[in-house]
């Protein structure tokens, strides 16, 4: 369809109609996102009872539910004073293995990280490698010291440290 000039000339009407379909996806990934993690925010506020067992079963249902709008990108979800924050990679490259919760504490401030293996995090402004053995056991790496869930009092790090593997209730 074109629309006349004054002079006589056809001018060509302009589509936006092929970026449409990619908008869409993306305001609807978007809210999904949103949705997803103000849920997140409601269990961080509301559910941090003494058994851990409605507690992982929220975060594995999130973790999974963000990992399905970001497949094989999401990295980590960090709880902390300012609310839920994504870590994405820019490829998707991160390798599914069983989430990793950990609590850090140092003073008053805690964060909360639900990661996977071997993926680097930022604890209270240091980053630490996230490690897993065969028995289960988690290991908190970086270059201010190891804490290791095996032996949780035999740290050098200044920091109250609580971590589990998250795995499914059945």
């Amino acid at each position: 369809m074109a629309i006349k000039a004054a002079r006589g000339t056809a001018v060509p009407a302009v589509s936006f109609w092929p970026l449409r379909p990619l908008v869409i996806r993306w305001s609807m990934r978007v809210g999904a996102a949103a949705v997803v993690i103000g849920l997140a925010i409601a269990v961080w506020k509301y559910h941090e009872a003494s058994d851990t067992k409605p507690q992982d079963t929220a975060m594995l249902k999130y973790f999974s539910e963000l990992e399905a709008l970001f497949p094989d990108q999401l990295r980590a979800v960090i709880f902390d004073n300012y609310g839920p924050r994504l870590m994405l990679s820019e490829q998707g490259n991160v390798p599914r293995s069983t989430p990793v919760y950990l609590k850090v504490c140092a003073a008053k401030r805690c964060q909360k990280v639900v990661t996977f293996s071997g993926q680097q995090v930022p604890i209270n402004g240091d980053t630490y490698e996230v490690l897993t053995d065969a028995k289960g056991n988690l290991l908190l790496v970086g270059d201010n010291g190891v804490w290791s869930s095996a032996q949780p009092d035999s740290t050098s790090l200044p920091y109250v440290i609580e971590g589990r593997l998250l795995r499914p209730v059945l």
